[in-house]
């Protein structure tokens, strides 16, 4: 019983192979021809992909990569050598000018920050006794003033002992970079927390000689979001320095934007485009579609759906299309894939992909 599926099996085989035998006889014995591909095309059309022309803007660019920073870009170092408490931040967190964003351990007598606590809270204790006594006339305005002072002083004492120990940022911004962890120790100029200001960003990068030449102040310019994103902002060069640094021998080229809905974060590894040329409202073509032999030429789909073989005059190029002076028209249906099968006059098939 289990055998009998593989015994039908192997009839249906022999079926088939017996049914192929006898069409490929009857088709010599009736002299018919297999057709080619060639054939196949000559008669529905070679396939291809196609681009419609239009005009719009083209530029030409040059292209860096670098760090989104902040235009106020604040890095919080400790001033003590001590144990890291608490980081209450993370990298990305919008904080507030005086927010603390790392805790120090307090205990260690270097930071003097419970005898600093103390004595304030002594102090306002004073002058709040010295309040009520003077309220019912048992000193005079002198002594309370003089016991104000002494809790203003305290207050100011415990105010920078704190700061050395619950460190603040300086600015109102994003955090970019936490350069330490909990339970490290720290010493005094080490960084811990850098913040930017990042309503307005900045990128730095470097140029050789050959593109510094290209590049000048208020040329135009595109800040990407990130390497791999094509979404990018408007931006400006703002500075090209003169000098080149004496080991790299590159120049160092800053671009500006203003960033008020925060797209822009700094950290990010970014590219950015200096816009060096621009057309506006030209005709241009994808590279793909282009052949070079001697000339530069293309093929056009023609009214008849049929390949009409077109040679070009180029203006600039990117890094994907050339602009086209001579040669074509807006509207015309440009060959991008598939044209290396083509010769003039061939009936064409459009395909999507």
């Amino acid at each position: 019983m289990v055998k009998k599926p593989f015994k039908n099996i192997g009839i249906v085989i022999v079926l088939l192979i017996v049914v192929v035998i006898a069409i490929r006889i009857v088709t010599k014995g009736r002299g018919e021809v297999v057709p080619s591909i060639s054939d196949i095309q000559k008669r529905e059309g070679v396939p291809v992909r196609i681009e419609t022309t239009q005009k719009g803007n083209l530029s030409r660019t040059l292209q860096f990569t670098g760090t989104i920073e902040g235009e106020e870009q604040s890095v919080i170092a400790s001033r003590l050598m001590e144990t890291v408490k608490d980081i209450p931040v993370r990298v990305g967190q919008r904080v507030s000018r005086g927010q603390v964003v790392v805790r120090l351990d307090d205990i260690n007598p270097q930071a003097m920050y419970r005898q600093a606590k103390a004595t304030m809270d002594n102090a306002k204790a004073d002058f709040e006794r010295m309040q009520t006594l003077y309220q019912q006339g048992a000193v005079s305005k002198q002594v309370l003033d003089q016991t104000k002072l002494g809790y203003d002083v305290a207050q100011s004492n415990f105010a920078a002992a704190r700061d050395l120990v619950e460190l603040p940022s300086p600015v109102s911004g994003e955090v970019v970079r936490i350069h330490v962890k909990a339970g490290e120790t720290v010493s005094p100029g080490m960084p811990v927390v850098t913040v930017a200001a990042s309503k307005e960003v900045r990128v730095k990068f470097y140029a050789s000689s050959e593109e510094r030449r290209m590049v000048s102040a208020k040329q135009q310019a595109r800040i990407y979001l990130s390497l791999s994103d094509t979404t990018w902002t408007s931006a400006i060069v703002d500075k090209v320095e003169d000098a080149a640094d004496p080991q790299t021998r590159l120049f160092e080229i800053t671009v500006k934007s203003d960033n008020p809905e925060g797209m822009l974060k700094p950290g990010v590894l970014t590219k950015v485009d200096v816009i060096i040329e621009e057309r506006k409202d030209v005709l241009s073509v994808s590279k793909e579609a282009l052949m070079t032999n001697g000339a530069t030429t293309v093929f056009v789909v023609d009214t008849n759906n049929k390949a009409a073989k077109r040679t070009l005059t180029l203006g600039i190029r990117t890094s994907d299309r050339a602009e086209s002076l001579t040669g074509l028209q807006a509207g015309e249906r440009v060959v991008v894939y598939g044209q290396n099968r083509l010769t003039e006059g061939d009936p064409i098939r459009i395909i999507e992909n």
